[in-house]
């Protein structure tokens, strides 16, 4: 048996609906809002396709990894451990850190977060990854998925710079409609003094 990002995703979709109408009827979300809160939805469930997924269920497989892996080869608890520049622009070291970037640029539409708050829940969200992982791997008896602090710094990295991207657009945003509103109260200016 196997589970996948096609078998979760509709499931997902039907939770996703009640989840959508229950942030309208009862605590009033902004339209605006309700597409935020489904990308940001759309973007958690790729997450625990990428990382996750698929999940094998089967004796004949999980036997033979057993036998043939070390459960140990697939975790790293020590910083920095086999990092090199290499590591960082080969598509898992970009990939790490591209993983991150929605949360930390996505979650500020959600919630009201600032450079604190978005480190700690970052944080938990990384750590979160690796200890689903961690589980994983430990119920089947080998490294199905290799659990790495260096992929924890590395999301936590790809969140925080996520989150460097939303204040500079939301500066830029307010720059542009404070820039709008002056020309729009100039134009009423320059109209009134014409009539």
């Amino acid at each position: 048996m196997r589970i996948d990002i096609e078998s979760i995703v509709p499931l997902a979709s039907v939770i996703l609906i009640p989840l959508l109408i229950c942030l309208k009827k009862k605590k009033g979300r902004s339209n605006r809002y309700l597409i935020c809160f489904a990308a940001f939805y759309a973007y958690l469930i790729f997450v625990v396709g990428y990382i996750i997924l698929p999940l094998r269920f089967g004796s004949d497989i999980l036997g033979f990894y057993t036998r043939e892996i070390n459960l140990m080869s697939g975790i790293n608890l020590i910083p920095f451990r086999e990092m090199s520049v290499d590591y960082l622009l080969s598509i898992q070291g970009i990939g790490n850190i591209a993983l991150g970037i929605p949360f930390g640029f996505g979650l500020p539409f959600l919630v009201e977060s600032d450079f604190r708050s978005i480190l700690r829940r970052g944080l938990f969200f990384t750590l979160s990854i690796e200890l689903v992982q961690l589980v994983i791997s430990l119920s089947y008896g080998f490294p199905y998925r290799t659990v790495d602090i260096n992929d924890v710094m590395l999301n936590l990295s790809g969140v925080m710079i996520g989150f460097a991207l939303f204040c500079f657009f939301s500066r830029f945003a307010a720059g542009v409609r404070r820039q709008g509103r002056c020309v729009t109260e100039a134009m009423r200016d320059n109209q009134s003094r014409a009539e």
